[in-house]
C-alpha cells in the first residue's frame, strides 16, 4: 500500500486525535478507510506531520475528516511500500519531504540546523 505524508497546524489537532493516531500506529490496524497510521513528526513551527499507509489520497482525507480534522496538504511518499514500520530509507525520504516544507524561523540565524527543528513522536 502506498505511503502518504500530510501536514496540519498543531492547533488544529485535538490531543485525543493525536493520541488515537499514536495508538493506531502501535496497533498496526487500518481504519474503515483502509488507512494505517505509521508515524508522527512535530516541528518547532507548530506543524504536525502524519505518515500513513493508505489506498489513495482520498482515503487519507476521509480518515482525517472522520475525526473532524482538515487535511491541508497530502503528498505521496515515493519510496514506500506501507509496511508496519518505516524503513530507514523511508524515514530519510520523509524527513527530506518535511524539510522541503520547512518555514523559516524568525529566531533562527541559519536556514539549516541539521533537522533539529523536527521531532519524531511515534
Amino acid at each position: 500500500m502506498p505511503l502518504f505524508l500530510d501536514s496540519h497546524h498543531g492547533a488544529d489537532l485535538p490531543v485525543d486525535v493525536i493520541r488515537a493516531f499514536l495508538r493506531g500506529a502501535r496497533s498496526g490496524a487500518a481504519d474503515a478507510f483502509g488507512v494505517r497510521p505509521l508515524d508522527l513528526y512535530c516541528g518547532d513551527d507548530g506543524r504536525v506531520f502524519c505518515i500513513v499507509a493508505a489506498p489513495n489520497e482520498a482515503a487519507v482525507c476521509q480518515h482525517h475528516a472522520a475525526q473532524g480534522v482538515f487535511c491541508r496538504r497530502v503528498r505521496r511518499v515515493q519510496a514506500g511500500a506501507g509496511r508496519d514500520e518505516l524503513t530507514q530509507q523511508e524515514k530519510v525520504v520523509v524527513r527530506e519531504m518535511i524539510e522541503s516544507e520547512r518555514l523559516p524561523a524568525p529566531w533562527s540565524s541559519t536556514a539549516a540546523d541539521n533537522g533539529g527543528w523536527l521531532r519524531q513522536v511515534g
